[in-house]
């Protein structure tokens, strides 16, 4: 299937609003994408044609627009040249649409107001995607919104906060710039400056270039000629100048990212480590804990064992002072002692334990109470003494 002008001419002239019609035309172009400079030149004429006679239909024409960019960004290796082609006609559609919207309203703000949404939607989603340049972008809606003139109070706002996000970083005081980034803040400040220059000057000097050599009609005369494109040739040199410029502003940015990146490679890995020793930290605070908490717990059920250290306690002591084994048998108990009536703070108490050779021979065995104080154990140890 041969390209033919007629035959794109055609297809622009039979396009319509439903779906199936535009992505047709859309990939028969695509397919045609050799002929991506005459495709792009035909779809303004088209587009010029309408505001003339159906203004209503340009929005249809737009549509076509935005599905040829779309995909052909997704594709750019293949497909770039519809990219650079409608960047050189889309600032001079944009006036032709705006011209469209207002026929089309009639004068009725509200209705106008209505269409423009329409188009703005499509700008926004090359914004989103960033089909194009987001200044570029802007000034697109600029123009088809006749100087902001209708756009929505809420998005106009929202727009100039996120132009001050760049702007307004290279103006802010130094308590609001950490230091770190101040001389990236104010290089990237300058790269804007840049860019809007530049793309000013490459929209002129596209503009004179496709007048003077590119299109061989209506050319003036040969000394006219000559001297405009000795002007042409000065405005190329000069915006060689300012890109050569602005490329050395990006790489010096590029560094001074990648030192920023270094610098905080380094601090991510020095709080890996401060993460691992503070896990390591908490693993062994709650170990202590839990080993503490059974601890005490243990500690509330543990029984505790009766202790023998009442002073009502008596002891038990032989006549000759030695303990006597609680558990030998008693005839009997003295509180009182026979020679002295009076009873003593630590009374002798009389028994007669059976020998343990003869149960019948008894033996009289006096004991008086220990101080609370004398361990238990030594009495006993006293007593087995005796025994053996």
């Amino acid at each position: 299937m041969s390209f033919s002008v007629e035959k794109a001419s055609e297809k622009l002239s039979n396009l319509d609003q439903t779906q199936q019609s535009i992505q047709s035309t859309s990939q028969w172009c695509l397919f045609h994408y050799r002929h991506h400079r005459e495709i792009v030149a035909l779809w303004l004429k088209n587009l010029e044609e309408l505001s003339k006679t159906k203004p209503e239909r340009s929005l249809v024409c737009f549509y076509l627009c935005n599905d040829l960019v779309q995909f052909s960004k997704k594709n750019e290796h293949k497909f770039r040249g519809f990219l650079e082609e409608f960047v050189k006609v889309l600032p001079k559609s944009m006036k032709i649409m705006r011209s469209c919207i207002k026929q089309e309203a009639k004068g009725d703000e509200v209705n106008e107001a209505n269409l423009l949404k329409r188009y703005m939607r499509v700008l926004k989603v090359w914004e989103e995607r960033s089909v194009f340049d987001r200044r570029f972008i802007e000034r697109m809606m600029k123009v088809l919104s006749d100087d902001n003139r209708l756009i929505n109070a809420n998005e106009k706002v929202e727009k100039d906060r996120r132009l001050d996000e760049i702007v307004g970083a290279g103006t802010s005081s130094s308590t609001t710039v950490p230091e770190e980034i101040s001389a990236l803040v104010k290089k990237y400040t300058s790269l804007e400056e840049f860019n809007e220059k530049n793309l000013n000057e490459f929209t002129k000097v596209n503009t004179i270039y496709n007048e003077l050599v590119k299109n061989f009609e209506n050319l003036p005369e040969p000394g006219k000629l000559i001297e405009r494109l000795n002007g042409l040739n000065r405005m190329i040199k000069s915006l060689l100048g300012t890109i050569e410029e602005s490329e050395k502003l990006r790489q010096e940015i590029i560094e001074e990212f990648h030192r920023l990146i270094n610098v905080q490679g380094d601090w991510v890995e020095l709080d890996k480590g401060k993460l691992d020793k503070l896990r390591e930290m908490r693993e062994d605070v709650s170990k202590q804990k839990v080993e503490m908490e059974k601890l005490v717990e243990g500690g509330d059920k543990e029984e505790v064992s009766p202790m023998y250290e009442d002073e009502d306690m008596p002891g038990y002591r032989g006549e000759d002072g030695d303990p006597v084994d609680s558990g030998d048998p008693v005839d009997s108990v003295d509180l009182v002692d026979s020679e002295n009536p009076v009873v003593s703070e630590n009374p002798v108490v009389s028994v007669d334990p059976v020998d343990p050779v003869d149960p019948r021979i008894t033996k009289k065995v006096k004991f008086q109470e220990t101080p609370s104080e004398q361990p238990l154990g030594g009495d006993l140890l006293s007593i087995l003494n005796q025994l053996t």
